[in-house]
Parts: C-alpha cells; sequence; structure tokens
C-alpha cells in the first residue's frame, strides 16, 4: 500500500488520544503512511470532517459538548460513509446492548479497555476502503 490513510481520532482526554495514536501507527501502518488527527470535542470532529478527507474515525462516545448515541448520530450526520469505530467507557450490558441496536453494528463498538480490539477492527475497516478505493 503506498497512499496515505487518514485517520480522525475524537477523544477528549490526552492520555487515552496518545495511547489510540500511538496503537494505529503500530498496528495500521502495513507500509503505507497512515495520519492521525486527534479532535476532543464533536463540534471539532464536525469541523474536521467537512474539511478534511479521512478514511476511518475512531470515536469516543462521552465527550465534553455531546456523549451517547447523539454523539455518534452526530459524527454519523456529517460523515454518512466514513466507518466510525467508537469507544466506550460504558459497562453496564443492558445499556450497551441499546448501543449495540443504535449503532446498528456489532463490531462498531468497544469497551475501552479494549482499544487493541478497536484499532484491530479500524485496521480492516481501512484496509477494505484502500482495496475499494485503490484496486491492483
Amino acid at each position: 500500500m503506498t497512499d496515505a490513510v487518514s485517520i480522525l481520532i475524537v477523544e477528549d482526554d490526552h492520555v487515552s488520544a496518545k495511547v489510540l495514536k500511538d496503537m494505529i501507527d503500530l498496528f495500521i501502518r502495513n507500509g503505507g503512511e497512515v495520519f492521525t488527527e486527534t479532535v476532543r470535542t464533536a463540534g471539532d470532529a464536525e469541523v474536521k470532517i467537512l474539511s478534511g478527507d479521512f478514511n476511518a474515525i475512531l470515536l469516543d462516545l462521552n465527550l465534553t459538548d455531546s456523549s451517547g448515541i447523539e454523539t455518534f448520530g452526530r459524527i454519523k450526520h456529517v460523515a454518512p460513509s466514513i466507518p466510525v469505530k467508537v469507544l466506550t467507557g460504558i459497562t453496564d450490558k443492558e445499556e450497551l446492548e441499546c448501543l449495540r441496536e443504535s449503532l446498528g453494528a456489532e463490531d462498531s463498538l468497544f469497551i475501552k479497555p479494549d482499544a487493541l480490539g478497536a484499532v484491530t477492527a479500524l485496521r480492516e475497516a481501512v484496509n477494505h476502503y484502500v482495496r475499494l478505493a485503490f484496486p491492483a
């Protein structure tokens, strides 16, 4: 893969954002360039998405200006075709099940300690995008 991939990290915790960026750098590179950009609010994400060209989004659901499914809805509204992988600190099983149903995809939701699972799913989404956008 020689074409660059661009990933938006939407995470309000600086340490978590740094860990995610480092994991992306380690696990998604695949011999090509990977660019990440980090924002801390849903509002900033909306602006970046509209002005940028991202291949995937890694999204924390609970931000300073938005929380829960509202955050996901705001991002999908401005980025309907970009793969979004969601991170959450929610551990209540019923609430998680409601979120999974609302998101519409089982593999789009990850509990924050499972950041590696999120990055792995993100890698698969990016690789799928690259195969479609840049066929051999």
